[in-house]
């Protein structure tokens, strides 16, 4: 168990000091690197990958870039050629995409990658032991210490999703078994041709459609115990509900919710049920006292330092949680794999125009986008309402895109 604590601390501390303000550019790069390595093909020796990523990943205009890569590859073999071609055409998706944004969302992007830039900058003048201490608290705060779990794998302060990997894996989905023999076929006609390491979107689409072609009270009996907090795996509709007013209830902090979480467990949960929640709940208390004893521990320096780190972190989400849900569409469109991480309706949406947040859920079936929301907290004290426990076969990101 120590083993396992210990490498998902490492992984996180790598994450955080490689990927955390890294350009959008480069990240797509390293996903279309990514795929690379998955096929048949031979990949680029790393140094030729260097020299490729840091022309595209300098600002100026695709044109230049690809001169510049085409001078940089003369040399290269044939084989190798035709990769940076690969990686050439994945860069000019990219900028066509950005090219059909509005002046609106250019400076949203603009507004975003300051933000970052003042979280690095603070990062600078601390000392590298400093500089350690805090990384290392800012994994834990995402790992939750990895106890009994595999550590869940998004940022909780980041609104738009992951940027740097995929929401779903190609190929047939692992629940495939469940659906009725007619669905069955024609997802595995979507995947027949598909080949390993290949961009999946449009066989990921077309298998959504298939997906919600049932009848919702079909699809739920499907997926019903699959998704969400092993407490709630197996409860009703309306049990839900109950606990999603309490989570979009803008009158309460979250201590509030926690406390009324733990009132309504014991008033509408029994059995089987209740028993997982208390162990639910006392293990997130031990990990939140575990961290917070960690946190005492600081210099006044390092905590003075993690506190104003925090504090960005949360300013930029609640300035993307401002945005209009279409914005936010806009903004997943910079990769196509991004968008896991829903929120519904921002106080940009027409139906916001009063300025009230959706704190109830609707009479009869829940909504998608309300449903879309459950699962998703953001402060960090309890990111164990993200974490994927032992009970649960499915991710949050299948969830979102075939449960609901």
């Amino acid at each position: 168990m120590f083993t396992k604590i210990l490498l998902f601390g490492l992984f996180g501390i790598l994450f955080t000091t490689t990927f955390a303000n890294e350009d959008s550019g480069a990240v797509l790069y390293r996903h279309s690197r990514n795929l690379q390595k998955r096929s048949s093909n031979p990949s680029l020796p790393k140094d030729k990958y260097d020299a490729i990523l840091k022309i595209y990943s300098a600002p100026g205009e695709i044109a230049d870039k690809d001169k510049k890569a085409d001078d940089v590859s003369q040399s290269y073999s044939s084989t190798e050629k035709q990769i940076v071609e690969r990686i050439k055409n994945f860069f000019h998706k990219r900028a066509d995409i950005l090219k059909k944004f509005p002046q609106s969302t250019t400076d949203i992007l603009k507004t975003i990658r300051e933000l970052r830039k003042k979280q690095k900058d603070t990062h600078q003048p601390i000392n590298t032991k400093m500089a350690s201490i805090v990384k290392c608290l800012a994994v834990l705060a995402v790992v939750a210490t990895g106890v009994s779990s595999q550590p869940f794998r998004h940022d909780p302060f980041n609104p738009l999703g992951p940027w740097h990997k995929r929401t779903l894996h190609c190929g047939l989905p692992r629940f495939i078994h469940k659906l009725p023999e007619e669905y069955q076929q024609k997802i595995k006609a979507i995947w027949a041709d598909y080949q390993d390491g290949e961009e999946c979107f449009k066989e990921l689409k077309q298998t959504k459609e298939i997906v919600h072609s049932l009848p919702t009270e079909a699809r739920h009996k499907i997926f019903k115990g699959m998704c969400g907090p092993s407490f709630l795996k197996n409860a009703s509709q309306t049990v839900r509900a109950e606990f999603k007013k309490v989570w979009f209830d803008p009158n309460l902090n979250i201590d509030e919710k926690e406390l009324a979480f733990k009132r309504l467990a014991y008033s509408l949960l029994s059995g089987e049920a209740l028993q997982q929640f208390v162990k639910w709940e006392a293990d997130l208390q031990e990990r939140k006292h575990e961290r917070n004893e960690k946190i005492a521990k600081l210099s006044p320096a390092a905590k003075a330092a993690y506190d104003k780190w925090m504090s960005m972190r949360k300013e930029e989400i609640v300035f993307l949680n401002s945005l209009s849900t279409e914005i936010r569409q806009e903004l997943r469109l910079i990769c196509g794999f991004c968008g896991g991480h829903k929120h519904g309706s921002g106080p940009g949406d027409k139906e916001h125009g009063s300025g009230e947040t959706t704190t109830a859920a609707p009479e009869g079936e829940e909504t998608k986008t309300e449903t879309e929301k459950f699962f998703r907290f953001h402060d960090d004290a309890l990111d164990e309402f993200f974490r994927r426990t032992e009970e649960e076969l499915m991710d949050e990101n299948e969830c979102s895109a075939y449960f609901y």
